[in-house]
């Protein structure tokens, strides 16, 4: 009986220890987009035109930073962030937005959003309408690669 129990506990241990555990403390680096279903996309409420090649920062003190393609400046302010469950959902002053984390381990980052950029409603090109039902039909899906760690 004190085999089989012990066996039990190991078994709760192991299984209950998850080393790719989706929190703050794993998403903590620089993150350079490789890829996109929508180019350009946005993030709210200051970055209207991200690509390939712009960088996400998360800090260890839950504060994010993002730099356009071939830009210095963080393109957001006044806003911090935090991970519940598979949610990352940023905070700007009165309003949050989320992002889906479709995978995070310790050199990919998959994120997903349903945020419809301000340009789609702005053109009235054919494209943006294609881009519309690409949105509405599957997200948003952002793919980063961990350039460096944070602190």
């Amino acid at each position: 009986m004190k085999t089989i129990l012990k066996l039990v506990f190991i078994l709760v241990i192991l299984t209950s220890c998850n080393q790719n555990e989706i929190n703050s403390k794993n998403i903590q680096g620089k993150w350079k987009v490789y890829n996109s279903n929508v180019i350009p996309f946005s993030h709210p409420s200051s970055c209207q035109k991200l690509d390939t090649s712009s960088i996400f920062e998360f800090t260890s003190h839950g504060i994010p930073k993002i730099f356009p393609t071939n830009k210095d400046t963080n393109c957001i302010l006044y806003q911090s962030f935090k991970i519940v469950d598979s949610t990352l959902i940023f905070h700007e002053i009165d309003i949050s937005f989320k992002y889906q984390i479709l995978k995070l381990n310790k050199d990919t980052l998959f994120l997903q959003t349903r945020k419809i950029p301000h340009y789609i409603f702005e053109t009235p090109y054919p494209e943006q309408g294609n881009k519309l039902k690409e949105i509405k039909k599957n997200g948003i899906n952002i793919k980063l690669l961990k350039i460096s760690n944070g602190g």
